[in-house]
């Protein structure tokens, strides 16, 4: 994980239970500027929990890097 360069975001569901949380918590340690998103009414698939607050966050990070799918 440390020979990660890129922008890099981490989503975890709060309530997964096959990869929680702090597992997310020890990648964002070990990934060079990545940040973590943690959504709260999700389990292992937060895109299919929470569909429009996963677009938002996703939006959200590729704007910050200038990527694909940036707000215009």
């Amino acid at each position: 994980l440390p020979g990660i360069t890129v922008p890099t975001l981490l989503v975890f569901g709060a309530n997964d239970t096959a990869t929680p949380v702090e597992i997310g918590r020890i990648m964002e340690g070990k990934i060079k500027g990545s940040g973590l998103v943690v959504m709260e009414k999700s389990g292992h698939f937060p895109y299919l929990d929470e569909p429009a607050a996963f677009n938002a966050v996703a939006r959200s990070f590729l704007g910050s890097i200038g990527g694909a799918g940036a707000p215009q």
